[in-house]
């Protein structure tokens, strides 16, 4: 937000989802000023962060409880068992693909609990997979699946919201240590949609950033940036507001303009003034929060 002295936030807050089968987490935001009121991507094939896979125990129970609790689906479920999944929206038009596993349900759930047992991949829409590969392998997403180029059936395109036969190529991708989350990155050849990932700044509704953990902050910027990687801004200390933080953020920016956030230690340096024209920051924290 480089024309603004100060953001507010209405609310904000981590969820996370505990005993997951890998780290798992939203960071929820809801933005006072400013406030973008444009809504999310419109179909799941935008380029940019498109949707948050959800692996279900029970996908034909999930789909039940949540249509009854008035969530929007693009279709009926899609797939044979073991390979099954389907699209909705959350409140505010974001997508999420409910996945089926054939995982054993490792607790009992009350009525009222979904069956959703963790986070497996972020669909990233590309315009050129191969440039991705490149950049990605930089930041070391080293584990590559590649998805060869394949043409759906009418009936699995209208899973994905379209009324003409999808057409796509991709790759799974993973880093060998840590969480070992995954990311697909899928290359849409039809339909495709030229339009850019959301701009900055980082407040439009929908996904528009991950969260990626690094050791020591000023090292991966320093590599990062020797090797020609883009960032919106420069590292800063996060997130007391009195710029003493031991850890440190800055985003950097995919060949698309997806935005990835970098969050690690950062090495201690004198505090930074504000603009001449801004006023001293001021952190404020509602009650409870």
């Amino acid at each position: 937000m480089f024309d603004i002295c100060n953001y507010e936030l209405d609310e904000g807050e981590v969820i996370l989802m505990p005993h997951s089968l890998n780290t798992t987490g939203i960071d929820l935001l809801q933005f006072k000023y400013p406030f973008n009121p444009a809504p999310p991507y419109s179909h799941p094939n935008h380029l940019g962060m498109a949707y948050a896979a959800l692996l279900t125990a029970d996908l034909e129970a999930d789909v039940a409880l949540l249509e009854a609790e008035g969530a929007e689906f693009l279709s009926q479920p899609y797939g044979v068992p073991g390979n099954r999944f389907v699209f909705l929206k959350d409140p505010d038009g974001v997508f999420l693909k409910l996945v089926g596993s054939t995982l054993p349900q490792r607790e009992t759930r009350s009525e009222n609990t979904t069956h959703i047992v963790g986070m497996p991949y972020i669909g990233i829409n590309v315009s050129d997979l191969d440039r991705s590969l490149v950049f990605y392998a930089q930041l070391g997403y080293d584990r590559v699946r590649l998805i060869n180029e394949q043409t759906l059936s009418f009936a699995e395109s209208k899973a994905w919201g379209f009324d003409e036969a999808v057409r796509y190529k991709g790759a799974d991708i993973a880093i060998g240590r840590g969480d070992h989350h995954r990311l697909r990155l899928l290359q849409w050849l039809s339909p495709f949609n030229p339009e850019p990932a959301y701009p900055p700044p980082i407040n439009h509704k929908g996904i528009n950033r991950l969260a990626l953990t690094v050791s020591n902050l000023d090292r991966a910027e320093n590599i990062l940036k020797n090797q020609g990687v883009q960032f919106l801004s420069e590292v800063v200390p996060c997130c007391s507001g009195s710029g003493k933080d031991p850890n440190g953020i800055v985003h950097i920016i995919d060949p698309d303009g997806v935005f990835l956030e970098l969050v690690g230690a950062i090495d201690a340096r004198p505090l930074t003034p504000p603009p001449p024209e801004c006023p001293a920051v001021e952190v404020k924290y509602r009650e409870g929060r």
